[in-house]
């Protein structure tokens, strides 16, 4: 199982890459006046996240923690408060989780 230098990895790649895609979505769909295209990206962002979500408990306890690391890095640069929250909060809750059962 990949340990926290993975898990720290795959943090940063995914909110910067996040970020950029979303820029990227957002900047194409108001240039050529297509502002449901970005409604429609918001919505398949959330369905990511909950995906996410999904697979979190499955993840070694070194992989959460080098994910909440990344996240602590460079969350605050990248993602709003209620983002950064979210994860922040599920993350240590599957943590918990993994410690107490």
């Amino acid at each position: 199982m990949p340990g926290a230098d993975y898990g720290f990895g795959r943090a940063v790649s995914e909110i910067v890459g996040g970020f950029t895609i979303s820029l990227v979505v957002r900047a194409f769909a108001y240039s050529f006046g297509l502002p449901w295209m970005s409604v429609l990206f918001n919505v398949f962002s959330i369905f990511m996240t909950i995906g996410l979500i999904e697979v979190m408990p499955f993840w070694s306890i070194s992989y959460l923690m080098g994910w909440l690391v990344g996240l602590i890095y460079i969350g605050p640069i990248f993602l709003n408060l209620p983002e950064l929250l979210l994860y922040f909060g599920i993350t240590l809750l599957v943590l918990y989780r993994k410690f107490s059962g």
